[in-house]
């Protein structure tokens, strides 16, 4: 028999395993008619007091012995029933329990009392460089005035053209007293958008980032504004979809292709975009996906789902020039073609700069004994050392070590240095031109050199007349379903910020591959490629055409790693035998270990069929690692 006045099902606030749900509370001494659906309550739990939501009245529970909540927190205002079903869904599509993902979204409130209001912002105030005009204020109104349209794909056109832009969605919300969410993929980027603003949406805008350096203080003092509706345009990166806001009208992800929006790192392994994409579906707001190459996922679902598309004209920019390596490689070969040394030169004869990507650290890639091709190999990442300096580097684990004399293999000294790396076409570079080169950013430098395309800031372009690729093709042909993907969307992007600063530019490519898709329609409108790629992706049903998963194990010891590995593929493939579903066998990162663990991983290709995705995932103990929707499978 029930012997409780009544009952409800509280959510705690606190992270605990996958297959932890709700838990029963009786009322108690507080006022039953109080807790509403979305009150946070102080619980007891484990010993301590936390805070947890209440979802659920209910007569009876299926326990005997249940604890009474103790009291309403008053300085917290209530979850929304939107936002409950938001807590609710990403627990579901990620897996991940519901305490845990509530501890996301409710940051623990400070033990002193807040009593000085700090500004809303530590970054640098400047003069705004906002520069609208008709066109891109008529397009903003038209997109609010449409009825029935909510969803759009925007692709740039300006980088200041499209911050204007921006602005104008922003100011038109504010207008409506509606929240604005604007998402970057990186930090540097969010500081210039919020230098451009103007004043009037500088005065009600915060730049919202959990995780950040931020006090707890303060950023619970952040979140309260947003949740209370006291600020209407947030600016924030990944983590700020967890923000509980009080009235959306706008969200705005810039450059929504980033893998910076995916959190491949640490769990939970979300996307802001799904997350912002199910945002919309509850709050019925309009949501705009920002992109020169948007993810095939979103293009696709986009078309499906009748996305508007837009944008503030086609640029008539230079094309994007590919050079065939091939037919260089016939000449005397330095991984620097005759065509784009030319252009360096008349580059610097304007005095111009040059910005080269060299995606490849080091001196030399590989170094290995040419008698018996002995390569030596970091020991604890497993990947080859690079040579550079005279030395032996992983760059991945940062360790070094002396190069080798004598080959630890067959005794001899024969060693050979092969493969490009940054420093050997640094070194060309000096010896063509007799010009300062720099690894990284030097104002004073004429050529400056990159060994990647992430992370790059639009400042670096100032003076910038030629873009050149010198080595992109070690990113050609991975054995990954999302290798053409990430290339082509890297260079696009990269592009796309280097014209924006100088549109009377030039862009180079070298490659051996020039047929690989990556390349081919760099100079062509995002369809072709979009065509081209979603076609092989049906056929091997990969995503869009399937829910995938990688499943990892870590373990110190690699025979335990490979043995958990074992066991559970074993399981999954007897357990779901017949059903539509492709497991792959374990396989190891392709680094050897990361942070001192050997991680081994399974793929799992599932149907659209959420009852089959969960019976799988039941099977997964809970000390598994669940990536959905992961950016690669190596």
């Amino acid at each position: 028999m029930n012997r409780y006045n009544a009952i409800v099902e509280v959510i705690p606030c606190v992270k605990l395993p996958r297959s932890a749900g709700v838990f029963d509370y009786a009322v108690g001494d507080v006022p039953a008619n109080e807790l509403t659906c979305g009150r946070i309550v102080n619980i007891p739990f484990k010993g301590k007091t936390i805070k947890g939501v209440v979802v659920k009245k209910k007569d009876k529970s299926d326990f005997e012995n249940i604890k009474s909540i103790l009291s309403i927190d008053e300085t917290l205002p209530a979850i929304s029933a939107w936002q409950q079903e938001l807590i609710y869904w990403f627990s579901t599509y990620y897996h991940y329990s519901l305490s845990s993902t509530l501890s996301l979204f409710m940051p623990v409130p400070p033990k002193k009392k807040i009593n000085v209001k700090l500004p809303p912002t530590h970054y640098p105030l400047t003069t705004p460089c906002y520069d609208s005009d008709d066109k891109i204020k008529r397009l903003a109104q038209n997109i609010f005035k449409e009825r029935g349209k909510k969803k759009y794909l925007f692709f740039p056109y300006q980088a200041q053209k499209d911050y204007a832009f921006y602005c104008e969605m922003a100011m038109s919300a504010v207008s409506k007293n509606k929240q604005t969410l604007i998402l970057f993929p990186r930090k540097d980027e969010l500081t210039e958008f919020y230098q451009c603003l103007p004043e009037k949406l500088r005065a009600t805008s915060i730049i919202f980032s959990p995780g950040s350096s931020l006090s707890k203080n303060e950023y619970f003092r952040r979140w309260r504004e947003i949740k209370n509706g006291q600020k209407k345009l947030i600016l924030g990166t990944r983590s700020s979809v967890f923000a509980l806001f009080h009235d959306l009208g706008l969200i705005i992800v810039c450059e929504s292709h980033s893998e910076d929006y995916k959190q491949y790192d640490q769990t939970p392994r979300y996307e802001a975009i799904n997350v912002v994409k199910k945002i919309q579906k509850t709050t019925n707001c309009v949501l705009i996906l920002s992109s020169e190459s948007p993810r095939i996922e979103d293009a696709f679902n986009a078309r499906i789902e009748g996305y508007s598309l837009i944008s503030l004209g086609r640029r008539q920019f230079c094309p994007i020039h590919v050079v065939n390596l091939m037919e260089e490689s016939k000449k005397k070969f330095t991984y620097l073609s005759e065509f784009l040394i030319e252009k360096i030169r008349m580059a610097l004869s304007l005095n111009k700069k040059a910005f080269l990507i060299v995606n490849k650290k080091g001196e030399f890639s590989h170094n290995f004994c040419a008698d018996c091709c002995f390569e030596a190999i970091c020991p604890e990442c497993g990947l080859p050392y690079v040579f550079e300096n005279e030395k032996l580097k992983c760059f991945h684990c940062q360790s070094i070590k002396n190069a080798l004399e004598v080959c630890p293999k067959c005794g001899g000294a024969n060693f050979k240095r092969v493969g490009v790396g940054i420093q050997s076409v640094s070194n060309e570079l000096k010896r063509l031109f007799g010009t300062r080169v720099s690894v990284g950013d030097d104002e004073n430098c004429q050529i400056v050199l990159a060994p990647d395309m992430q992370n790059v800031p639009s400042r670096i372009f100032n003076n910038v007349s030629l873009l050149g690729f010198v080595y992109v093709d070690g990113l050609v042909h991975l054995a990954d379903f999302n290798s053409n993907y990430k290339l082509y969307s890297a260079v696009k992007s990269l592009t796309y910020h280097f014209y924006s600063t100088c549109p009377t530019g030039e862009v180079f490519v070298q490659t051996f591959f020039p047929e690989c898709a990556a390349f081919k329609y760099l100079a062509d409108d995002f369809k072709d490629f979009f065509d081209a790629e979603i076609e092989a992706r049906r056929a091997y049903r990969y995503p869009p055409f399937s829910i995938l998963l990688k499943l990892i194990f870590q373990h110190h010891d690699a025979g335990v790693a490979e043995r958990e590995a074992k066991e559970l593929h074993e399981k999954l493939i007897s357990k779901f035998k017949g059903e539509k579903i492709q497991i792959s066998e374990p396989y190891r990162h392709y680094v050897q270990r990361v942070r001192k663990r050997f991680r081994l991983q399974i793929a799992v290709f599932l149907p659209f069929d959420l009852k089959i995705e969960q019976a799988l995932i039941k099977e997964v103990p809970d000390y598994w690692i669940i990536d959905k929707n992961p950016i690669d499978l190596l």
